[in-house]
């Protein structure tokens, strides 16, 4: 996949570091922009931040992610397998 992907990760979220987050995606101008996260849709950061990527990128972002859930936790390990791997294929779809 290295031809096909490239992969970012952010470490610094507030303040976001907005021109090298640019500059970067600046090298993908055709890209299919992923917001991966394990945390749910309501727990997570893409719903504080998904306007100002955008802006950003000057692109739609999509976000790869589990839905919005009341607890943090699956409760059953195979639940959790199956919301990783979820996310992981909506990542790379």
């Amino acid at each position: 996949l290295d031809d096909k992907v490239a992969i970012a990760r952010v470490e610094q979220l507030h303040p976001l570091p907005e021109a090298e987050l640019a500059a970067l995606l600046a090298l993908h101008p055709s890209a299919r922009l992923v917001w991966a996260e394990e945390e749910p849709r309501n727990m997570g950061y893409f719903v504080h931040l998904d306007r100002l990527l955008e802006q950003v990128a000057g692109r739609p972002v999509a976000r790869a992610g589990r839905p919005a859930v009341a607890t943090p936790a699956s409760g059953v390990k195979y639940w959790a397998e199956a919301e990783e791997k979820a996310v992981i294929a909506a990542a790379f779809a």
